[in-house]
C-alpha cells in the first residue's frame, strides 16, 4: 500500500468520524494504556498498537450479515492493519534507542514534504525523555515559555543522539568533540549558546540530579544570549557558546576533572555561558584609560569581569530566571562563589599570576598534590579550566583558529580606531595600520596560549596533549605567512555579519559598523 493512498484513506476516515458515521461512544478507549508522563512519540506508538489490537473481526457476530459483507469488512481491516504495520516500520527505522527522531526523507516521495506536515512530524517526534537516565528535553515545549524552537530553527535537523549535527553546514562530529565548530552551529540556529548549555547539562544529568527547572533555565539562557552584543565581532554569543563547548569537553574527557561534584560542574558550565555577558567590545585598559563608568564602579579592578558576573546575577534575581531556586541555601552560595571566582579569573591581567599558582600547586605530581577536599585547590582547578575554555581557539585546528583570530583582531582594530579618535595611544595588536597579523598571532600563541596550556598538560595529558600539538601547528602555519611577508585580510564573513543588508562583496569596508562606510575597490 503506497503512502499517498494511506494518507488519502486516513483523510477519508477522518471525514467519516467528523460526520458521525462511526459510533465513537461505542468504541473502546485507549486512555488506560497511555500514561501522563508519556512523550508524544510514545503516545503515538501506543495508539498504533491500540488500533491494531482492536482491528479484529468477530466472525460469530458477522455471519448474520452475509459472506459478501464479511469480505468487505475484512478487506478494510486488512488494509488498516497493513497501514499500521507500515507506520510502525517507519517509526522503527527512523527512531533510535533514545527515541530521537530523524525526519529526513521519512516519506519516499518525489515532492518535498509539505511544510505543515513537516512541522507536525517534527512536533510529535521531538526528543523525548530517557526515563532510565531521567534526561529531560527542554527543546520542544510548544506552549511554554521554555520553547527552544521559537526562533524558527528546525530542531530535528540539528539534533542527533543528544548532540548536534549541522547537516546543511557539513558538521560531522558531536557537540563536545574538540573539532566541533560552533560557527557552523550558529548558521543553523539563532540560539547556539542555549543549545550547548542544555546539552552540557544533559551530558551530566544535571536537570534531574540538581532539580533544575527547565523553563527557568531556558528563559535565563535566552536572557544571557540577548545580553551578548551582536555588534561585537568576537565577544558575542557565538564566543560564549564556544567557551561552553570547550569547558564541557574538558569536564567530559579529563580524568582528573571527574573528581568534581555535580554542583561544581553546573557552576562551571554556567560560568562559561556568562563569562563575557554584556561585553562592550572594549578591553579593561580602554575603560580605565577613558574613565568609563564601569572602571569607576569597580575601582579599576577587573571592571569587565566584575560587570559580566554582576549582570548575570542581576538577571538571576528575577524569579523567572533564577536557575538555582530549587537549591539549598548553602548550594546557592557555593554556586555564586564559583561563578564569581572563575569569571574574574578570565581577566588576562591576572593570567600569569593564576597560571603561576597552578604550576606551583601541581609541580611534578598533580594527582597527589591536588587535594579535592581542599576548596582552594578545587577553585584553582576550575579557574584554569574556564581559562582554557576562554582561550580555546589557539588549540583548535587552524581553520577554526583562523576564523576566531580574524574576529578577535577586527574587534581589537575597532578599539584602536576609537583610541585614535580620542587621541589615546593605540594599544598593542590594535592598530590596523601597523599590526602585522601573522606576527601578532604567533606572539600570542607562543607567550600566552602555550604557557597556559603546558601546566594543564601535566594535569590531564590525555586531553591537553593534542591541544598543545594544535597550538604548535598553528604557530607553524602563521610562520609560513610571516616568512612570505603576507598580510592576512579579514574574512568577508565578518563584514557580512556586521553590515547585514548593507554588505557588498565588491567593496572594502571600514569601521564604524553597521553603517558600513565603503570605498569601491579597483
Amino acid at each position: 500500500m503506497s503512502t499517498p493512498r494511506k494518507l488519502e484513506e486516513a483523510k477519508n476516515l477522518d471525514t467519516d468520524i467528523n460526520n458521525n458515521n462511526t459510533s465513537v461512544t461505542d468504541s473502546p478507549k485507549p486512555q488506560g494504556k497511555i500514561l501522563q508522563d508519556d512523550t508524544p512519540l510514545i503516545k503515538f506508538n501506543k495508539l498504533l498498537e491500540f488500533i491494531n489490537e482492536n482491528l479484529k473481526v468477530d466472525n460469530s457476530q458477522n455471519n448474520e450479515k452475509g459472506n459478501e459483507s464479511n469480505v468487505v469488512i475484512e478487506g478494510k481491516i486488512s488494509k488498516c492493519q497493513e497501514a499500521v504495520k507500515e507506520m510502525q516500520d517507519i517509526l522503527a527505522k527512523h527512531v533510535d534507542g533514545k527515541l530521537n527522531f530523524n525526519t529526513d526523507n521519512i516519506f519516499p516521495q518525489e515532492n518535498a514534504m509539505d511544510e505543515h506536515v513537516g512541522e507536525l512530524i517534527a512536533t510529535i517526534a521531538a526528543p523525548s525523555m530517557n526515563k532510565e537516565a531521567k534526561k529531560r528535553s527542554v527543546l520542544n515545549r510548544g506552549n511554554s515559555g521554555s520553547s527552544f524552537t521559537s526562533d524558527g530553527s528546525q530542531h530535528s535537523k540539528i539534533h542527533k543522539d543528544l548532540g548536534l549535527k549541522n547537516i546543511e553546514e557539513g558538521q560531522t562530529c558531536k557537540p563536545f568533540e574538540w573539532d566541533y565548530d560552533v560557527h557552523l552551529l550558529a548558521k543553523t540556529t539563532k540560539n547556539p549558546l542555549l543549545h550547548l548549555v542544555v546539552f552540557a547539562l544533559e551530558e551530566f544529568d544535571l536537570f534531574s540530579s540538581l532539580n533544575i527547572d527547565e523553563s527557568v533555565l531556558a528563559k535565563f539562557c535566552r536572557c544571557v544570549e540577548k545580553g551578548y552584543r551582536s555588534s561585537n565581532t568576537y565577544h558575542n554569543k557565538i564566543h560564549a557558546a564556544d567557551v561552553v563547548q570547550a569547558t564541557t569537553h574538558f569536564l567530559l574527557h579529563a580524568s582528573n576533572a571527574t573528581n568534581m561534584n555535580k554542583l561544581e560542574r553546573f557552576s562551571l558550565i554556567i560560568s562559561a555561558a556568562i563569562h563575557d555577558y554584556d561585553h562592550p567590545g572594549l578591553n579593561n585598559s580602554f575603560l580605565i584609560n577613558t574613565g568609563d563608568q564601569l572602571a569607576l564602579a569597580y575601582n579599576d579592578q577587573s571592571p569587565l569581569e566584575n560587570h559580566h558576573v554582576a549582570m548575570a546575577f542581576v538577571a538571576m534575581s528575577d524569579d523567572s530566571c533564577k536557575i538555582t531556586k530549587n537549591f539549598q541555601i548553602d548550594d546557592q552560595k557555593k554556586f555564586r562563589k564559583i561563578c564569581i571566582s572563575t569569571v574574574l579569573a578570565t581577566d588576562m591581567a591576572k593570567n600569569f599570576e593564576i597560571v603561576g599558582q597552578f604550576k606551583n600547586l601541581i609541580q611534578d605530581d598533580p594527582e597527589n598534590n591536588i587535594k579535592w577536599d581542599n576548596n582552594d585547590h578545587v577553585a584553582l582547578v576550575m579557574q584554569m579550566i574556564l581559562k582554557i575554555g576562554d582561550v580555546s581557539h589557539p588549540a583548535r585546528n587552524f581553520d577554526t583558529h583562523y576564523k576566531w583570530s580574524q574576529r578577535c583582531v577586527e574587534e581589537f582594530y575597532m578599539q584602536g580606531d576609537k583610541e585614535k579618535e580620542i587621541d589615546l595611544p593605540v594599544l598593542g595588536f590594535m592598530d590596523r595600520v601597523k599590526d602585522y597579523l601573522p606576527k601578532s598571532q604567533m606572539g600570542f600563541l607562543q607567550f600566552v596560549a602555550l604557557p597556559l596550556y603546558k601546566p594543564m598538560q601535566k594535569f590531564c595529558p590525555e586531553v591537553v596533549t593534542p591541544m598543545v600539538k594544535n597550538i604548535e601547528n598553528n604557530i607553524a602555519c602563521w610562520k609560513k605567512y610571516a616568512d612570505c611577508n603576507v598580510q592576512v585580510p579579514v574574512n568577508n564573513e565578518i563584514y557580512l555579519t556586521l553590515c547585514g543588508e548593507h554588505y557588498n562583496p565588491q567593496k572594502t569596508y571600514h569601521p564604524p559598523f553597521p553603517e558600513a562606510e565603503t570605498t569601491t575597490t579597483e
